[in-house]
């Protein structure tokens, strides 16, 4: 089988299964849309009937399509292109503009977070958000950015609240976004704790989604 089409396939594969799952068509489309085009050929080009119908041509080979992970699928909601607007307790009158794009990698098996911040204070960051299946509504997020700052957080989603952590002597850190219902905008408010001190603020954005 062709390369291109058995990335089409693929896709076609895990839209029926997103389907299976109770996720809305749109919103399979959207998700899929923000594919890496390098590793994923096809997949934004699905139109509603494959997407509903998931069918394959005879002799496909289920084993040759990387899963998505159905335990990241509580975060699907968070896929797409947001702007965001912040302020920083220990910057104070300072206003903060960017943006942060949520997609998936290696066809959902996990979770990559970007985000960019126009002023200087803040530093662009990456992250990647996995699962163990030990855990439910749970993971684990690897951090780094260009301070070259490298940090791991574990990650939890409890209805529209998906929580951020991290508990470590020095600096702990925690962010709490609360996603709105109609998934367009979600709040974010950090808090930070340096060498067991009490728990302060640290940033507070609102992301407003753009695709």
């Amino acid at each position: 089988m062709r390369r291109g089409m058995r990335r089409t396939n693929c896709a076609t594969r895990e839209a029926a299964n997103l389907i299976a799952q109770g996720q809305r068509v749109e919103v399979v489309q959207r998700v899929l849309g923000h594919r890496d085009i390098r590793s994923t050929l096809g997949y934004a080009e699905l139109q509603e009937t494959q997407v509903r119908a998931g069918s394959f041509e005879p002799g496909y080979d289920d084993n040759s399509c990387m899963q998505a992970n159905p335990r990241l699928q509580a975060l699907a909601v968070l896929i797409g292109e947001w702007t965001t607007i912040g302020a920083h307790p220990m910057l104070p009158g300072k206003t903060f503009h960017g943006r942060a794009t949520f997609t998936w990698l290696e066809s959902g098996a996990f979770l990559l977070f970007q985000s960019h911040i126009d002023e200087p204070e803040i530093p662009d960051g990456v992250a990647i958000l996995g699962t163990d299946d030990a855990v439910l509504d749970a993971g684990a997020m690897l951090y780094f950015d260009v301070r070259s700052v490298s940090r791991e957080y574990r990650w939890t989603i409890s209805s529209n609240v998906w929580t951020w952590s991290r508990d470590e002597p020095g600096f702990s850190q925690r962010m709490v976004f609360t996603i709105a219902e109609d998934g367009q905008s979600i709040e974010a408010k950090g808090q930070m704790s340096q060498n067991g001190q009490p728990w302060e603020p640290d940033l507070q954005s609102t992301y407003s989604r753009v695709s």
